[in-house]
């Protein structure tokens, strides 16, 4: 138990790192105007680490530390955690270039990757877990109109690519080799 804890421990303070080192490099990209810094935003390798302030990446912290703990998302170390927020960005950003949706910042479909594994894999009590986690998702489309300055379609995205990747060998099917491997 002590060296899970350790582990969830080592990812969640590189999760940490990955984001300052994203600030920086959105502080740099600020220096050459505000349109710069938005399109610094978008880039897949640091959006998923930029957060919108102390309390939005706290929370995701706690969320991430907790989220590893569990059997089923021990296996996801730093590595595997950067690689699957880059994929999550990646299938999101579309919707930003279109204008669909805002820009995505933060850690959290990530985090709801890792709920969606934990709630769906339960034994004892998974009928009230997939439960649960069918409330979060409805709840994320449904509150699109309250809240748009939200990406909520990035929780989204986590759940469900949380519940595909369950399934034997069902995610690195559609993914490309230097990706899914990582995953």
């Amino acid at each position: 138990m002590k060296n899970h804890f350790v582990q969830a421990l080592k990812t969640t303070g590189w999760i940490l790192v990955l984001t300052i080192a994203s600030f920086m490099i959105l502080g740099f990209g600020s220096l050459f105007g505000d349109s710069f810094a938005e399109k610094v935003m978008m880039i897949p390798f640091i959006s998923g680490f930029i957060h919108a302030g102390f309390d939005h990446l706290a929370l995701n912290l706690i969320m991430m530390f907790a989220l590893l703990l569990p059997a089923v998302n021990r296996d996801y170390d730093i590595k595997r955690i950067f690689w699957l927020t880059f994929l999550i960005s990646t299938l999101y950003l579309p919707l930003v270039i279109l204008g669909l949706c805002p820009a995505a910042v933060g850690i959290s479909g990530t985090a709801y990757f890792l709920l969606a594994r934990y709630l769906w894999s339960r034994e004892r009590y998974s009928t009230a877990a997939k439960i649960f986690l069918g409330i979060l998702i409805i709840g994320e489309i449904g509150s699109m109109q309250d809240t748009p300055d939200i990406a909520h379609l990035v929780h989204f995205i986590g759940a469900v690519l949380g519940l595909v990747s369950l399934r034997e060998g069902l995610l690195e099917k559609y993914l490309p080799l230097q990706i899914s491997s990582r995953i």
